[in-house]
């Protein structure tokens, strides 16, 4: 098949639908398919396969200026290149220019197209309307179902997303299906001389209590909640630090929080990290803490069980059947279970040990071949 997967977010973006998209990709070529990536131009970054990945120009979306809105017009001469390669399916994986472009090419080429609902966007709102969200959020909703109403099927991480778009009225076919991981990317053993050098890059203790968010560092991710808590946690124990891995719009202000709470030896953040040296990160790491209350599905959380390290996260239905509490993980609800499961953690180092083994075993069914194996199955049933 030649499948055409569009996308507004695209390395060397790192986010879920970032690695989720490159998953599949690779994932796909493997089986023998030609896979084109359309996606926006990153400043100052140039792709080693132009060939199968078309940039289109693009502008600064509004807050976010590492998402861009690409300017595509029809019939002009992108348009007609992307249209000319005569795609069997398209694949979108975001709801905006690129998305769109994705139906307009696929409705011009008479062809099924399918859409991945990454994002519940009602939980964004606050990135236009401050105050006053309720109205804002009930229009996000219609704009979802109107998005996907053209879309020969519409692919949910989990059942929880499946169940929010059948509560927004959406009638197309749902399938579920989780994002995949690459899980051998994760398992890899990383020279000490490396981790020794990276704990020195950013004075991090090699015998501190290492604590490790890895994502986008937004509003939606509830870090703060985690940042409030660590003087609590040092009250009792100096020797924690946290380690927050990524980039984001609320970063320059989590981190004035953090120089004004007198923390900078405790909270360290690293700022956006190359995609090849992610996997280094969990490994340094004694727990990994997902405090987000949004999440589709916690790719991140997947690959920390993958990497062996032993996993906190909020209690939602996203991760159900995954992380089992005290079983194959630690879960909470509240804030006050957030910080008693961190002093538990600290003080049951080889319990916490066991249950990174159990969700190890866990991740193994999330591998991002059996994934790309259930995507052909669904672009092979769409175009038969």
């Amino acid at each position: 098949m030649r499948i055409g997967i569009f996308t507004d977010c695209y390395y060397p973006q790192i986010n879920g639908v970032v690695t989720s998209t490159m998953n599949l990709q690779k994932e796909l070529e493997k089986l023998n398919h030609e896979v084109y990536i359309i996606t926006t131009t990153f400043t100052d970054f140039k792709d080693e396969d132009e060939r199968h990945i078309i940039r289109i120009p693009s502008i600064p979306f509004f807050k976010w200026s590492e998402f861009k809105i690409g300017l595509f017009l029809k019939y002009t001469k992108s348009y007609n290149k992307v249209k000319a390669l005569n795609f069997d399916i398209i694949h979108t994986q975001t709801e905006f220019s690129m998305g769109n472009f994705g139906t307009f090419i696929a409705k011009d080429l008479n062809i099924p197209s399918l859409h991945t609902y990454h994002t519940v966007y009602e939980e964004y709102t606050h990135y236009i309307l401050p105050v006053g969200k309720k109205p804002l959020k009930k229009i996000v909703r219609k704009l979802s179902k109107h998005y996907v109403a053209p879309f020969s099927g519409v692919i949910a991480p989990t059942e929880k997303t499946k169940k929010l778009l059948i509560s927004y009225g959406v009638k197309n076919k749902i399938y579920v299906v989780p994002s995949g991981i690459n899980i051998e990317k994760f398992q890899v053993d990383i020279p000490k001389t490396e981790i020794d050098s990276l704990l020195k890059s950013f004075n991090i203790k090699s015998d501190s209590f290492k604590i490790l968010f890895l994502g986008r560092i937004s509003k939606e991710k509830n870090i703060e909640t985690l940042i409030n808590i660590i003087p609590k946690i040092i009250r009792e124990n100096k020797n924690i630090q946290l380690i927050i891995v990524g980039d984001g719009p609320d970063r320059l202000e989590l981190e004035a929080r953090v120089k004004d709470l007198g923390l900078e030896d405790s909270i360290i953040f690293t700022n956006r990290i190359p995609n090849d040296k992610v996997p280094i990160y969990y490994k340094i790491a004694d727990i990994f803490i997902s405090p987000s209350k949004t999440e589709t599905q916690g790719l991140t959380i997947l690959e920390a069980m993958a990497a062996g390290v032993p996993v906190l996260v909020y209690d939602d239905t996203n991760v159900k059947g995954i992380v089992l509490h005290k079983k194959t993980g630690l879960l909470f609800k509240e804030n006050n279970e957030l910080l008693d499961n961190i002093k538990f953690a600290l003080n049951n180092k080889e319990e916490i040990k066991k249950y990174a083994k159990e969700a190890f075993k866990v991740a193994d069914n999330f591998s991002s071949a059996n994934f790309a194996k259930k995507i052909e199955k669904i672009y092979k049933e769409l175009i038969n």
